[in-house]
């Protein structure tokens, strides 16, 4: 029975270190509403992303802009690239009908193309508040337009922190976060390694 015990307690620190959603699958068993929240994305994660999304079983996804942020819209990049990028994001957001869907458009995002793409997509304007449960929840890209008052805030862009005293504040840059309502437990998931080079932070200085 203990070597059992021991072999089972393996295989379990094996999956963690193996398996960054390892922790999904507990969590998606929990009767409260369960927020994923996402901001700044490559294409290249998309597939890690609609995984984190069906593991979860997420109720509400919030993305806080930069739908496709290999492809730098406000750097230049080809519109028609992005639209081919964000679009595979979309539709693959769109086709988890269980799931709520909202998206701050960010600095790099073509907002019109977005609200086209379908109308469970809700676009929210920078300093929005959505209400899951109760629970109010601010929503912008940038973290200096999130709203005064909000019982947590959601924003992305760059890696500055806007922590407030009193109020759960996450950058969507820095992790994807797993939020229940309305108990307001965090659980972070690491992004691919991958990540922040895809999103060209080594030779682009973001403001």
């Amino acid at each position: 029975m203990l070597v059992k015990e021991l072999i089972d307690r393996v295989k379990k620190g094996v999956k963690k270190l193996t398996d960054k959603l390892y922790i999904l699958d507990e969590l998606r068993e929990s009767s409260e509403k369960k927020i994923l929240h996402i901001s700044d994305t490559p294409d290249l994660i998309y597939p890690f992303i609609f995984e984190a999304i069906d593991r979860l079983r997420a109720d509400v996804v919030i993305h806080t802009g930069d739908l496709a942020d290999n492809v730098k819209l406000g750097s230049g990049a080809p519109l028609d690239l992005y639209k081919q990028k964000a679009g595979i994001l979309i539709e693959g957001l769109v086709a988890r009908q269980w799931a709520d869907i909202y998206i701050v458009p960010g600095n790099h995002d073509a907002g019109d193309f977005i609200e086209g793409l379908g109308s469970r997509v809700k676009i929210m304007e920078e300093g929005s508040l959505i209400t899951v449960n109760g629970i109010e929840i601010g929503l912008a890209h940038y973290g200096n337009r999130l709203p005064e008052k909000a019982d947590i805030k959601l924003y992305g862009h760059n890696l500055k922190n806007y922590d407030e005293e009193g109020t759960v504040v996450l950058n969507g840059i820095m992790n994807i976060s797993v939020i229940l309502i309305p108990s307001l437990k965090i659980y972070p998931i690491s992004y691919p390694l991958v990540t922040a080079q895809e999103r060209k932070y080594k030779r682009l200085k973001l403001p």
